[in-house]
């Protein structure tokens, strides 16, 4: 749950047009997502995702690591690229990741809802 209140703070800090803030604040959404999804209280709980799925449906933790920090790593390449192309696109692609931010927040809150 404190990840997720960080996630939430930096998306709030996200809503400005610095691209860094707004990719920091996406970063902390997927760590509460990647976090939220993970077994607790020896509780498995059937994972939606088919991307982190294992063939019993349960969440599989290196896999989801994997796909979070390829889906994360290309966003900040693809984005840092983008900016030092064409610095006006700065303020749009931060609007977006602060919409990101919420989504991803919001499916972290979903994972941890009985």
């Amino acid at each position: 749950m404190r990840i997720l209140l960080v996630a939430l703070l930096l998306s709030w800090a996200a809503a400005g047009a610095d691209i860094n803030r707004s990719l920091w604040a996406l970063t902390a959404a997927h760590a509460a997502d990647y976090a939220s999804s993970l077994r607790i209280d020896g509780i498995n709980y059937i994972e939606l995702n088919p991307l982190v799925r294992g063939p019993n449906g349960e969440f599989r933790k290196y896999r989801g690591i994997a796909v979070k920090a390829g889906i994360v790593g290309a966003t900040w390449a693809i984005e840092k690229w983008v900016v030092r192309k064409e610095p006006s696109a700065a303020r749009w692609l931060s609007k977006v990741n602060w919409g990101l931010t919420i989504g991803v927040g919001a499916v972290a809150v979903r994972n941890r809802l009985p």
